[in-house]
């Protein structure tokens, strides 16, 4: 099963080149094909130059900084263009597995959402309209 997360650097941040090294050792020891997507620079894509271009002001008010605030939105872009016709499985590389398997995600039944309570999934699979 392909297990997908997103990583783009971000100016001012640490490199997250071994936390997302460990993440992937992690989810492959328990059968899962790792892919790291990057941000899509694809400003003939219409979603991306919207992003960029009409609705900075508004999703800029984030609490966060932009360049952090669009990395969030750009990363359900890179999963939703995977053009994938079964459920797309995604976590965020801060999560390390210690013992979910593939099974385990196809066994949930109605999709699976995991993340704080009101907060943004960190694990989960869903279908590309989703």
């Amino acid at each position: 099963m392909k297990l997908f997360t997103y990583h783009e650097p971000i100016e001012g941040f640490p490199d997250h080149t071994p936390l997302i090294d460990l993440w992937r050792r992690s989810w492959e020891r328990h059968g899962f094909e790792c892919v790291v997507l990057p941000p899509s620079s694809d400003l003939n894509d219409r979603w991306v130059y919207e992003l960029e271009i009409s609705w900075k002001d508004w999703l800029s008010r984030s609490n966060n900084c932009w360049p952090y605030t669009r990395a969030c939105y750009r990363r359900w872009h890179a999963y939703a263009s995977q053009g994938l016709t079964n459920d797309i499985v995604f976590c965020d590389y801060d999560v390390i597995n210690r013992g979910v398997t593939p099974a385990d995600i196809l066994s949930v039944p109605d999709r699976l959402w995991i993340g704080e309570r009101d907060g943004v999934p960190c694990l989960g699979r869903a279908s590309r309209a989703v």
